[in-house]
């Protein structure tokens, strides 16, 4: 079977990063259309410095668990004006961070001790001297 490298790989492979491109552009101008000095104004607090931005990326990334749509996310504020470059690049490398966190929380063999640090973390987050009204039974419940 002859396979034609122009039609069968290189169109493909423009044609992809064309569409991509372009979604990156329509999400910028979406963004920047929307309430953009209260999102620039949130940004800045959360990515204000570089190790909270590091912080940020670790935990968005533990949440929606994707560092690449976190990373995509991130590049389309860039590049609608709303987060600078520094913030992005502290963001995108705790995303990477939150990432291999993961990763490693579900291949490393814990058992036991896994099950008893994760207790141990949750009383002593729910011990502490004022917790919000109801976070421990939440987070306890989320636990099991």
């Amino acid at each position: 079977m002859q396979v034609d490298l122009f039609r069968d790989v290189l169109v493909p492979a423009i044609g992809g990063l064309g569409i991509f491109m372009l979604g990156l552009d329509f999400m910028a101008n979406g963004i920047q259309s929307l309430a953009v000095n209260r999102l620039r104004r949130v940004l800045a607090q959360i990515a204000g410095t570089p190790i909270r931005g590091l912080l940020a990326g670790t935990l968005i990334t533990g949440l929606i668990q994707s560092s690449t749509a976190m990373t995509v996310m991130v590049v389309g504020l860039v590049n609608a004006g709303i987060l600078g470059l520094r913030p992005a690049i502290s963001v995108i490398m705790g995303a990477n961070i939150g990432t291999t966190l993961t990763n490693a929380r579900i291949a490393l063999p814990l058992g036991l001790w896994g099950f008893w640090s994760r207790g141990c973390r949750d009383w002593a987050w729910c011990s502490r001297a004022r917790p919000p009204s109801g976070t421990c039974a939440r987070r306890c419940s989320a636990s099991a």
